[in-house]
């Protein structure tokens, strides 16, 4: 039997949970082709480092194509796809009116609820979603049971461990405007440690977590296990977060992590509390035998069952049974 024949869409393209997924496929020996819209000519995005992936052939949002023309299209290029996988992208490919009649699997990073009710439009075979927002209170769905969690994962070659001086106490890389991470990035600057925050290209993302002994993230209310976590597992970086039910699912606190009170805003969503953060970084700080003793043991459980090649052969997994 020959390699299976992945067809694989997203509305942008070089969003990374997306490339890195598709990278899975091809670990498990799939043919994968990418489909879609590089945020470049679609949003006039640019991306850091213009750093793009080859794209099969776009799909532009305009075209309004259906799922029937697009397979149709990547036929005639020589590629007959034998799964169709759409990740992060909510047009509906003429669904309502085209009968597909090759395996689809959809795939959600974030699961926003009124997305997830539209699954009776797509009809897939499978579908995921990473971090299901107000939906899923556990992993598995009971009001939505065509769904099923599956977490973020880590790359290996995305997110490597390069063994150098971790001469920064503190890392933090994505949006700024929630739980108070701002506040918290610069109250932990301000108590002079030496911390990177913010947003960096691509490559500097792993670089400076290979630089850090810490990151945090904290749990945005609704239980959601952040792809950052796993990602900085996999480069030996401290994870401190709040405890919550999807992260224990996964991890045990102080054998993958270091787990930090919580604090309420004026709303009720939880932040992490200032005092607390600054402590655990201290104690990190001084003792390198426990910090060594948590990434480590964090680093070899991402490894083992936690990388994108897992998430890619859990689906083909499961789509065997079907």
């Amino acid at each position: 039997m020959g390699k299976t024949k992945i067809l694989f869409l997203s509305l942008w393209w070089p969003a990374n949970t997306q490339r890195w997924l598709a990278e899975g496929f091809k670990q498990n020996s799939c043919d994968v082709r990418l489909v879609g819209t590089h945020m470049k000519q679609h949003y006039g995005i640019k991306w850091p480092d213009d750093d793009y992936p080859e794209l099969f052939f776009n799909v532009l949002e305009k075209e309004n194509l259906n799922l029937k023309e697009i397979v149709d299209k990547s036929t005639a290029k020589g590629f007959t796809p034998d799964l169709l996988v759409i990740n992060d992208d909510w047009r509906d490919y003429g669904i309502k009116e085209t009968e597909n009649r090759i395996p689809l699997i959809l795939n959600q990073t974030e699961g926003w609820e009124k997305d997830l009710k539209r699954i009776h439009l797509f009809k897939p075979t499978l579908a995921f979603a990473q971090m299901p927002y107000g939906v899923f209170p556990e992993p598995r769905n009971e009001i939505y049971p065509g769904w099923e969690w599956m977490p973020g994962a880590a790359d290996p070659f995305a997110h490597p461990y390069l063994n150098l001086k971790r001469d920064l106490d503190f890392v933090f890389f994505g949006a700024l405007n929630y739980d108070k991470r701002l506040e918290l990035c610069n109250l932990i600057r301000d108590a002079n440690y030496n911390v990177k925050f913010g947003q960096v290209p691509v490559k500097e993302y792993a670089y400076y977590h290979n630089k850090s002994l810490t990151t945090m993230e904290c749990s945005a209310g609704q239980g959601l296990l952040k792809i950052r976590i796993f990602e900085a597992m996999s480069m030996g970086c401290l994870v401190i977060s709040n405890e919550f039910n999807l992260i224990n699912k996964l991890f045990r606190p102080y054998i993958h992590y270091i787990p930090c009170k919580c604090l309420k805003d004026e709303i009720g969503k939880p932040y992490l509390d200032p005092d607390d953060l600054k402590n655990q970084i201290n104690i990190i700080k001084k003792d390198n035998d426990l910090r060594k003793y948590i990434t480590d043991n964090a680093f070899n459980l991402v490894r083992k069952k936690h990388t994108y090649y897992h998430r890619a052969r859990l689906i083909l997994n499961k789509l065997e049974m079907i």
